[in-house]
């Protein structure tokens, strides 16, 4: 599968929830997953599968975080957390 094949395979996969077949089919043994930062719970290096796999499984319990932490590229230096939080 050439890379623009395995990206549109893995967005398909992903949209749908199909996680068993998106880490058989798309994510490398191998994989090294930066998620940026030092603060959030899922910042930090992750290499390999199953270590991407561990830090993806706590996207359901931390969604809300993500939604108003995740780093930005229209803002680097601001949080994006409501005031109310």
């Amino acid at each position: 599968m050439d890379p623009k094949e395995l990206v549109k395979r893995g967005y398909e996969l992903f949209g749908k929830g199909d996680m068993q077949t998106f880490f058989t089919e798309v994510v490398h043994d191998d994989i090294t997953w930066i998620f940026p930062g030092d603060k959030h719970p899922m910042s930090g290096t992750h290499k390999g599968k199953e270590a991407m796999m561990k830090t993806m499984s706590l996207v359901p319990q931390l969604w809300d975080c993500l939604l108003y932490t995740s780093p930005s590229p229209r803002d680097r230096t601001r949080s994006r957390m409501p005031s109310s939080a």
